[in-house]
């Protein structure tokens, strides 16, 4: 099962949490929430047959949802496309080195939104939404800062990921966004150096 029922009452009552490796709330706020990475493995097992890669695609064909297609070769480095697709656009696309990335999706899938209650630690003021992406081979978004803190959970497949402590950077193409929901990619040469690598399983 996904949702663990009693999830809102173990975090208000600083439990030891399963999803956490059995840390309690308080000792993640302590010793990692914004000083260093925690990976949990097989932290939600069911979170690998929750949706399927063609539901995704499905939900970026949609006109109310937010969605972004970002291509490493297209037609300038990291090209951004936004929104909704057309359905034939993903047999046109390479199959390698895209990726899909939609918002919100806990709106469309109620089980995400309920996923959340995990985090219920967190205040509630601090949460946006559950954003869903799906990679093909050698897919990435690139090098790049989060403005946020973030809780990864992997799906179906497999993902690499890697961290690092950015000091100096410069953005491609410019500092600017082309959007508000832009991914800034870091520009290869002030990429600081990789600290960690992680290979992330099915329910991590």
């Amino acid at each position: 099962m996904l949702l663990n029922p009693t999830a809102v009452a173990d975090c208000l009552a600083d439990a030891p949490l399963p999803w956490l490796g059995g840390l309690r709330a308080s000792e993640f706020l302590r010793d990692y929430w914004q000083k260093k990475p925690l990976l949990v493995r097989n932290a939600f097992p069911d979170l690998a047959h929750l949706l399927e890669p063609k539901e995704l695609l499905e939900l970026a064909e949609t006109e109310d949802v937010e969605s972004r297609v970002i291509v490493e070769d297209g037609a300038e480095p990291w090209e951004m496309r936004e929104g909704p697709f057309h359905p034939t656009v993903w047999r046109k696309l390479s199959q390698r080195k895209w990726t899909t990335l939609v918002q919100a999706v806990d709106h469309y899938l109620p089980p995400l939104a309920d996923l959340l209650d995990h985090f219920a630690f967190v205040p509630e003021w601090r949460i946006d939404d559950v954003m869903v992406s799906y990679a093909v081979p050698g897919g990435s978004v690139g090098a790049h800062f989060d403005q946020y803190d973030v809780f990864l959970l992997q799906g179906p497949g497999q993902r690499r990921w890697q961290s690092s402590r950015a000091r100096s950077i410069s953005w491609w193409p410019s500092p600017v966004p082309r959007a508000a929901s832009a991914i800034r990619v870091m520009a290869a040469s002030s990429a600081p150096a990789v600290e960690m690598t992680l290979k992330v399983e099915p329910g991590g």
